[in-house]
Order: structure tokens, then C-alpha cells, then sequence
């Protein structure tokens, strides 16, 4: 499967990289990688991930890395894993999937049922 990375997740992984560059600036190149292993072992193992139950659709699944939760939807139909979010586990999730409900949805509107 190939994979599509959001934009939402390119300014995420940015904005983390910037907060961590005020700890560390190895720490933040550490993060950094180990995000985008992690994105790597999705597109390797794409099922492992657990299913996000705040959005009751079986083919959104997240693997954490960290306090780190990436959401990723897996598409069959078009052989793709498409990254949508990442989001610290720090905060509620139940709000940052309330807050993203409408974006969600259109996004899904691009998939048959």
C-alpha cells in the first residue's frame, strides 16, 4: 500500500519538531524520526493499528508513538493508507474527534461505502 500524508499532519509534525527544538535539539531530531518509523511500520503492517472507536468506522485505525496518536485511514479499494492526524494523547481525544467530526466526515464522503 502507499501512503498519503495530510497536510494537517506535515504542520503537526512540524509544530512537534518546533517544541521539542526548545528541549532538545537532538530530542526533536529524535521525535522527528521516530514518527516517520512509526508511519513506516503503518505502511508495513497497516492492521495492527487499533481502531479508533470515536469514530466508529472500522478502516480508521491509530498506533501511537509516545503520547503521540496517529490517525491513519486505510482505504482497500485504493491500495492506500492515507495519515491524517496526529494529535497528543496529553489532550482529550473524545474533543479532538469532536472538534475534527465535520472534516472527518467530508473526508470519508471520497470513499464508497
Amino acid at each position: 500500500m502507499k501512503i498519503v500524508i495530510s497536510n494537517n499532519v506535515k504542520f503537526a509534525i512540524d509544530d512537534i519538531f518546533d517544541y521539542s527544538a526548545q528541549i532538545s535539539i537532538k530530542y526533536a531530531i529524535s521525535t522527528l524520526n521516530n514518527l516517520y518509523k512509526t508511519i513506516i511500520h503503518i505502511q508495513e503492517a497497516p492492521y495492527i493499528g487499533r481502531y479508533v472507536a470515536e469514530l466508529s468506522n472500522k478502516h480508521f485505525r491509530e498506533r501511537l508513538y509516545k503520547q503521540f496518536g496517529i490517525i491513519y485511514y486505510i482505504s482497500d479499494v485504493n491500495q492506500t493508507i492515507y495519515i491524517q492526524y496526529i494529535f497528543s494523547n496529553k489532550k482529550n481525544p473524545s474533543l479532538f474527534f469532536k472538534v475534527h467530526k465535520n472534516e472527518i466526515s467530508r473526508f470519508l464522503k471520497q470513499f464508497p461505502t
